[in-house]
C-alpha cells in the first residue's frame, strides 16, 4: 500500500546501502529519498521536504529517480524533473546542484532528463568521491551538457 507516512513509499525507484547496511531510497512521487536502518520499520527523510510535496528550492527535489552515496555518506540524487542532479552533504538540511539547471526559467530549454545510469556514468569520472574538487566539478558540467545535448 502506498501512502507519505515514514513507513510507506510512493513509487520507490532505487535505493543503495552504505558500509552499515543502512538502505537510501528515492521515493518518486513522494519526492524525496528515504534512509532505511537495518531492521527498522520506518525510514527518516533525508534528502527533501518532510511534506512529500515537489518542488525546485534546494531542499526539494521533484520525482528524484535515482540516488548514489559517496563514502563520505553525502548523497548525489537525479532530481529528475528539476533536470539536476542534486548534491547533499551528510546531514544537510539542503543540496546544492553540481550539474543540470539551476533555475525554472532554464527548464524550458532542454528536452530530455536525466537518469540514474548517467548519473552512474557522471560519477565514474571521479576516481574517489572522498575528494570532490572544482576540476571534477566542471568534468560533471561538462559531461551533463553532452548528455542533454544527445
Amino acid at each position: 500500500m502506498s501512502g507519505e507516512a515514514a513507513d510507506r513509499f510512493d513509487r520507490p525507484f532505487s535505493g543503495v546501502l552504505d558500509s552499515s547496511n543502512t538502505l537510501y531510497i528515492s521515493d518518486q512521487n513522494n519526492n524525496r529519498v528515504q534512509k532505511w536502518l537495518a531492521g527498522a520499520s520506518t525510514g527518516t527523510t533525508v534528502v527533501g521536504q518532510a511534506s512529500t510535496v515537489a518542488g525546485m528550492d534546494s531542499n526539494s527535489l521533484d520525482n528524484p529517480s535515482g540516488v548514489l552515496l559517496d563514502s563520505s555518506g553525502n548523497i548525489y540524487v537525479a532530481d529528475t524533473n528539476n533536470f539536476r542532479i542534486q548534491y547533499w552533504p551528510q546531514g544537510a538540511s539542503s543540496g546544492t546542484t553540481i550539474a543540470g539547471i539551476t533555475d525554472e526559467a532554464s527548464i524550458n530549454s532542454i528536452c530530455t532528463k536525466l537518469t540514474i545510469v548517467q548519473v552512474t556514468q557522471l560519477l565514474t569520472l571521479h576516481k574517489s568521491m572522498d575528494d570532490f574538487d572544482n576540476q571534477v566539478t566542471l568534468a560533471l558540467i561538462k559531461r551533463v551538457s553532452d548528455l542533454l545535448k544527445e
